[in-house]
């Protein structure tokens, strides 16, 4: 599950709008994870990732803290 900077709720995407959306307090953040709106003030987290050697992998680099 991917949770919100503001205060962690579960997000779901927003297929129409293509962005990310909190129901808890609003938030909306572009597929990027930058906030489109408030509250929350921090992007998402997310992982830093690349394809592996096999086309059907692929190999996490990191995680970036959105908060």
């Amino acid at each position: 599950a991917i949770n919100c900077s503001h205060l962690g709720c579960s997000i779901a995407l927003n297929a129409d709008a293509k962005t990310f959306d909190c129901p808890c307090h609003g938030s909306r953040f572009h597929l990027d994870g930058t906030v489109l709106h408030g509250p929350a003030a921090d992007p998402l987290s997310h992982l830093t990732w690349a394809h592996g050697n096999d086309p059907n992998t692929i190999e996490v680099d990191g995680l970036i803290l959105g908060f």
